[in-house]
């Protein structure tokens, strides 16, 4: 990609993974990174040893289905099951 590019550096958005294209009740596999997302709990750090910058992540993937959730009086809500 060209680093003069205004796309350059941004995600590529591939309509197969979006729920708005799918639809609700539609489960969309596949999907990297989750939710969790990739970069770990554990600081980065550069090395001046050996010229690199080690950074700890996560290779996780996942399934969505986005669903209505309905509120219940007296049980916790957060959206989602």
């Amino acid at each position: 990609m060209d680093p003069s590019s205004d796309q350059y550096g941004r995600p590529q958005v591939v309509a197969k993974y979006s729920t708005q294209q799918n639809g609700e009740d539609t489960n969309s596999t596949g999907i990297c990174p989750a939710a969790l997302g990739t970069k770990d709990q554990q600081p980065a750090t550069y090395s001046p040893k050996t010229g690199l910058f080690y950074v700890p992540t996560n290779h996780v993937c996942m399934d969505y289905e986005p669903y209505k959730v309905s509120y219940t009086a007296g049980q916790p809500y957060v959206g989602a099951t």
